[in-house]
């Protein structure tokens, strides 16, 4: 970010089309207090996500970038970045307490990360990144033709209005269609609106995004909501939540052809009398390519517990520290672990008597390497053939 020498969010790149956005907000004046440089930039980020939002919704992230190093050690600085998933804007939101709840999220993570015990300490805080995306949620709107191949099996009620609330008309089609010609089945007018009080819509925004519709499932317990695409395969529906009977007779039947009439049939084969089960397929096994390993310390408590008539608990192991590395085979590359934060190090935490919570500690830290051990296994580097693979083939 060195040609960002002007304070404030300076626009760095853009796609082709602009449907992506990067500003950042360099810290010129080197700030060592995350707070005192994140609050400042408060009423700029909000202008500059209103401008954006007053086009279209948006959805947006922030990236906290800072520099950590081992104190005492040299040529030991590493850079560190803390992030926020995207969260969508719309030009009612209140976007200033979105992004306080975005500044909060950013200060929990670099706390979580300067309580692991990993040595690190605060270098120089970089700067604020933010991505602003262009958001087309998916969802209900006004009447829109159905294609010929959908209609002209005359299976569906598409119901003609001219207003934004496709999603609720749809849902009252099952009432009006009972008893009127094909005529009134699709106009919406009075046939429509005299059914609206069988169903609770408080909350529920026109257009409707599909966010919404678990909103509705749950002002109406007895209502589940399937919603099918056009551009892709259908959806198996989903059964009610709140099913308190189990379907029978011919309802089951069709119940049961609907999600398994795909499918070929298939016949269980059972061990014998006798014989048991063992894995045999060793051959079509992989080695998992990132391992974490880890090892508790534990403290003997004493306590005076009884367990039963003839068992009393003297002592008690308490969780006192832990030590954790991610061990990565040599294939993956350490640029990539570093990419995804995930460190090549290893990760001391030691309990005190203000931080008891060790076990729970471990179990959020694993959880959250996991989930960054999941994301860099979705990324793809493209196969690099050298002269001496080309001549082996």
């Amino acid at each position: 970010m060195e040609m960002v020498k002007s304070p404030g969010f300076v626009e760095i790149l853009s796609s082709a089309s602009r449907k992506i956005v990067w500003y950042y907000a360099k810290n010129l004046n080197n700030t060592a207090i995350y707070s005192d440089f994140l609050r400042p930039l408060m009423p700029e980020l909000v202008n500059l996500l209103k401008t954006h939002v007053q086009k279209h919704a948006i959805k947006f992230n922030l990236k906290l970038e800072a520099t950590y190093n081992r104190p005492n050690v040299p040529n030991s600085s590493e850079n560190r970045a803390f992030k926020t998933i995207a969260v969508e804007i719309f030009p009612d939101s209140d976007i200033r307490t979105i992004i306080e709840i975005a500044y909060m999220k950013l200060t929990k993570e670099k706390d979580d990360y300067s309580g692991r015990g990993s040595g690190f300490a605060l270098e120089s805080i970089d700067g604020l990144l933010v991505a602003v995306y262009k958001y087309m949620p998916m969802g209900g709107s006004s009447y829109i033709e159905l294609p010929a191949y959908i209609d002209r099996k005359r299976g569906t009620i598409n119901p003609q209005n001219m207003d934004q609330e496709c999603f609720k008309w749809a849902i009252l089609t099952r009432h009006v269609a009972e008893n009127l010609s094909d005529k009134y089945k699709y106009e919406v007018g009075r046939n429509y609106k005299k059914h609206e009080d069988k169903y609770d819509f408080e909350g529920i925004s026109f257009p409707t995004p599909l966010s919404d519709i678990r909103k509705f499932e749950k002002n109406n317990n007895n209502v589940s909501i399937n919603v099918y695409g056009l551009e892709k395969k259908f959806q198996i529906p989903k059964m009610p939540r709140n099913l308190k009977f189990k379907l029978s007779g011919q309802e089951a039947l069709n119940q049961h052809k609907l999600i398994c009439g795909a499918h070929k049939p298939i016949l269980p084969e059972m061990p014998k009398e006798g014989e048991c089960l063992e894995f045999e397929a060793w051959k079509k096994t992989q080695r998992h390519p990132i391992v974490i390993y880890a090892d508790f310390e534990t403290i003997l408590m004493k306590t005076d517990e009884d367990k039963g008539d003839n068992t009393r608990v003297i002592h008690k192991h308490e969780a006192m520290s832990y030590g954790l590395i991610v061990k990565a085979s040599e294939n993956v590359p350490i640029e990539l672990l570093a990419e995804y934060e995930i460190p090549a190090g290893p990760v001391i935490y030691r309990g005190s008597e203000s931080k008891t919570d060790v076990a729970s500690h471990f179990v959020e830290t694993v959880t959250e390497l996991s989930l960054k051990i999941e994301e860099l296994l979705k990324t793809n580097k493209p196969i690099v053939f050298t002269d001496e693979d080309r001549q082996s083939q």
